[in-house]
This record gives structure tokens, C-alpha cells and sequence, in this order.
């Protein structure tokens, strides 16, 4: 998953590093916001982080040349905002399809809490962190039916990766599925965890060789008990490990 971080303080660029590094994300620096507008289709950003305090001017003709390139939901784009950001900046941020707008500062627990929850409305990862870093057992563990929001076909595939928020599978048949947008809603999906299956809604984040979901419509009970078999697992995978 690449974050690209634009700006010009040492001190933004240790909290973001020190913070998302560990969450698994690879971190791309700029300095230089021209330099990273004209690398950006190479670097193909999952997220951007732009500090508008450090390039007041830049952000707006950064976001457009983004969304020219990848839409608000293949990269996040968030603004790292200061003082002299303005109202009028805000209403600008939605019209040109920011994803948020957050202080740079990251004083608090709070504000980094902020940004990940952002970033984890649109973007499907495997998170390195304890109770969430599943291995294969879990995957397999797992099965993800849905079918095709337009031509109704039942879609199948492996499990590669799972967190509380999404699930990412490889199609059985990539070729009845590929069609299918970013973004495309689709309700009623099948998932089967141990012995229990219940129904959940997803938003596709990303269709490539791999579809990764985000789950929108989860019911609390259902949910819930999907996070304690999550949890078992991994817990009784630790005993093991230990043992």
C-alpha cells in the first residue's frame, strides 16, 4: 500500500513514517510538491498525504492532476492542513474531491486515530499489528460469495487477505468479474466464518488480478462475532507459536 506524503517539515515526515511504517505502509517522501505532481502517475499513490500549510498554493493544482489520473476512491487524497487554511479552502477540498481535511500538527493520539480512520474508509490493507496480522489458516478459514451487481452471476474465489473493515479474494473466474468497477456497491454478499455464515454489504476499493472490498452493511451482532473468530485464531495460533 504506498502513502505518498508531500512536505517540507522534518518533524510531519518522522510522525507519519514512525506511525504508518508499522502499519505496513510503504512511504514515499516529496520535498518538492512539483516533483511529486510530475512522478505521480509512475508512483500510482494508494494514498497522498499534501501538506497545505508547507505549499499553500500547490494543493489545489496537485488534487486536480491526481484526479485526473485515479479517482477519489483509488487514491485518497488528504489535506494536512495549518492556520491559514481557510473556509473557503474547505468548500474548494470538496468540490475538487478531497478525502479530508486534518491539522498537520498530530499533537494528540487523536488526530493520527483521525487520518487512519480516513484512510481506512477507502483503502483495503493488511494491517501489521497484532490481533490484525491473519495468516493463511484464517484465509482459508474464510469463503466470500457474491454475485455480480448486474448480470446476477455467483462469484467465488480465495481469500488473501482479511481485517475488520474489508476482505481482499482472487476470483475463481477473474473473467465474469472483471467489469465490475471501483466503487460499485454491492449488497447481500455470502461470507462463512467457521461455522457461521451471515450476509454482508461491500464497496469495491480495487479490481485487478484481486478484488478487495470494504465492508459497508455489516450488522453489529454479526460483526461482532466475526471479530471474536478473527481473534481466536490468532490467538490460538500465538499459543501454538509459543508452545
Amino acid at each position: 500500500m504506498k502513502l505518498l506524503l508531500v512536505t517540507a517539515k522534518e518533524e510531519t515526515r518522522d510522525k507519519i513514517f514512525n506511525h504508518f511504517n508499522r502499519l505496513g505502509y510503504d512511504i514515499i517522501i516529496y520535498d518538492n510538491p512539483l516533483k511529486a505532481m510530475d512522478n505521480l502517475s509512475e508512483i500510482a499513490p494508494d494514498a497522498v498525504l499534501f501538506n497545505a500549510e508547507d505549499f499553500p498554493r500547490h494543493w489545489k493544482p496537485f488534487v486536480q492532476v491526481l484526479r485526473q489520473l485515479f479517482d477519489r476512491d483509488s487514491s485518497v487524497f488528504v489535506i494536512l492542513k495549518g492556520d491559514a487554511f481557510a473556509d473557503d479552502d474547505a468548500v474548494k477540498a470538496g468540490m475538487l474531491s478531497v478525502n479530508g481535511v486534518i491539522s498537520e500538527n498530530f499533537d494528540s493520539r487523536d488526530e493520527i486515530t483521525q487520518l487512519e480512520n480516513i484512510l481506512s474508509r477507502y483503502l483495503v490493507h493488511t494491517d501489521s499489528r497484532g490481533a490484525r496480522r491473519y495468516n493463511a489458516e484464517i484465509n482459508n478459514s474464510i469463503e466470500f460469495l457474491f454475485n455480480h451487481p448486474e448480470n446476477y452471476t455467483l462469484i467465488s474465489g480465495s481469500v488473501s487477505d482479511v481485517s475488520f473493515d474489508g476482505i481482499r479474494i482472487i476470483p475463481d473466474h477473474p473473467q465474469h468479474s472483471s467489469d465490475i468497477k471501483e466503487g460499485t456497491k454491492i449488497n447481500s454478499c455470502s461470507i462463512r466464518f467457521g461455522d457461521y455464515i451471515c450476509s454482508v454489504g461491500v464497496r469495491v476499493v480495487r479490481n485487478n488480478k484481486s478484488i478487495s472490498f470494504r465492508f459497508t452493511d455489516f450488522d453489529e451482532s454479526d460483526r461482532d462475532c466475526f471479530i471474536d473468530f478473527l481473534d481466536t485464531i490468532t490467538y490460538r495460533n500465538h499459543v501454538e507459536m509459543k508452545s
